[in-house]
């Protein structure tokens, strides 16, 4: 099981703040600290595990102050005995956890890496943020199927109107 053996090649998940990002990168349950090298600079990252290059390598979309950049590992929990051999997608891992702190804090970052590079990474999807609303959607084009749902719900403003007028009963 090659995937058991190097599940920091697997896409990094991340997340992002105003002010910094979090990322996620698996590594085999049990790795030594000594053995995950991390390197940040202003616009790119490195994490090399056993000496080998990671999901996490490569120019970042955006700026960090490489200084405030921090990383962690956070150990997984120990596997239950189970009563047949998990799969290699199953066993449970450690993950390497690093917080970037954004150049610019507020900047919207698209995407992890630059475009083209470290596609492999997979934004956490957040909420939706509830301010902003959409822009308008444009007009419908003559012939468009639009048009008539604008109609229905005309109608039914009309007819609410009208029913208003009856007094209450008695």
């Amino acid at each position: 099981g090659t995937v058991a053996a190097t599940p920091h090649l697997a896409p990094c998940t991340w997340t992002q703040t105003d002010d910094c990002l979090v990322a996620r990168l698996a590594i085999p349950a049990g790795t030594p600290s000594s053995a995950v090298a991390v390197s940040f600079e202003v616009n790119a990252m490195d994490i090399r595990v056993h000496g080998e290059a990671s999901s996490m390598c490569g120019r970042l979309h955006g700026v960090v102050k490489p200084s405030d950049c921090t990383w962690e590992l956070e150990r997984a929990p120990p596997a239950e005995p189970a009563m047949f051999e998990l799969r290699a997608d199953q066993q449970p891992h450690d993950e390497v956890v690093v917080t970037l702190a954004k150049g610019k804090a507020g900047a919207e970052w698209g995407g992890l890496f630059a475009s083209g590079v470290g596609m492999s990474s997979k934004r956490e999807k957040p909420p939706p943020p509830p301010e902003k609303p959409k822009p308008a959607p444009p007009p419908p084009r003559a012939g468009g199927g639009v048009g008539g749902v604008g109609f229905v719900q005309r109608k039914l403003k009309l007819g609410e109107r009208g029913g208003g007028n009856g007094g209450g009963g008695g």
